[in-house]
């Protein structure tokens, strides 16, 4: 299980919890985590979950993503970030 907690000034205080991966977030309807937010793509990013049971976030092409305030194309994701 992995908890996303919004920081965004518009979806600060909401959470979402994720118990399938892979999680896609973006603007699509199809979107897990849908975020309505100045600047996210349809296909933004996705997060998985690797064999070592290591959460990983991927930016999709032309995303720009960053993880602790660092642009990131793919970063690990640990308690925190």
């Amino acid at each position: 299980m992995l908890q996303l907690n919004l920081l965004n000034r518009r979806a600060a205080g909401n959470e979402y919890v994720a118990r399938r991966f892979p999680v896609f977030i973006g603007r699509a309807p199809d979107a897990h985590l849908r975020l309505e937010l100045e600047g996210v793509w349809d296909r933004h990013a996705r997060i998985l979950l690797h064999p070592k049971r290591e959460f990983v976030i991927e930016a999709f092409a032309d995303a720009t993503l960053l993880v602790n305030g660092h642009p990131v194309t793919t970063a690990p994701l640990r308690n925190g970030d």
